[in-house]
């Protein structure tokens, strides 16, 4: 992960699927040491029962709103938006997000 030293983002998003970190050890790691950076996760990839289970592991887990890839960039601007506004604890899902149901 990003060594986050100089400073504190507002926001982070983050793929739930990388190589050497996972995107839901990202979560919990920015949860505990920024508690008030936002975070967007997002997955994707055949719609399984997996993804739909890590992208609400994820928002269970901190992530202010998730995306399902593929996504437009009027989506992710959207959640952008939405979650740099959004006040209140993280993990509900503001109006217009992403997990998608099984």
């Amino acid at each position: 992960m990003l060594q986050m030293t100089v400073g504190q983002f507002d926001q982070v998003i983050t793929d739930l699927m990388m190589p050497g970190k996972e995107g839901i050890e990202t979560i919990i790691e920015l949860r505990r040491t920024f508690p008030a950076t936002k975070v967007i996760a997002m997955s994707g990839g055949p719609n399984s029962p997996l993804i739909s289970s890590n992208l609400k592991a994820a928002q269970c887990l901190g992530a202010h709103a998730t995306l399902l890839k593929p996504f437009t960039l009027e989506q992710l601007m959207t959640e952008v938006n939405q979650v740099l506004n959004q006040t209140g604890e993280p993990g509900k899902n503001p109006p217009g997000g992403s997990i998608p149901t099984a």
